[in-house]
């Protein structure tokens, strides 16, 4: 809840006539830029906050496999962060 407020932060919220397990919550920053100062300081608070996976056609495996222009995904995992999620959390 206290993310909420901040500048650039949007709750990726599960779609219309679906129901989220909660399992994976996830914030969408608006600037890329965003990412690495708040995962820093997430760590140093002792919050593990992750970047996005690497997207397929980034690993080194499909580096030559055939692919579309992929902009919009390499967009948002430049921006997304998974919060973490556990009964055990503390109140911050």
């Amino acid at each position: 809840a206290r993310l909420a407020p901040l500048d650039g932060v949007t709750f990726v919220a599960a779609p219309q006539g679906t129901t989220s397990n909660y399992w994976l919550n996830t914030i969408l920053l608006a600037d890329p830029a965003q990412r690495s100062p708040l995962l820093t300081l997430a760590h140093e608070q002792g919050l593990g906050l992750r970047p996005a996976w690497t997207p397929l056609h980034q690993l080194p495996m499909y580096l030559t496999a055939p692919k579309a222009h992929l902009s919009r995904t390499e967009d948002l995992a430049a921006r997304i962060v998974n919060l973490p999620s556990s009964p055990g959390l503390p109140a911050i």
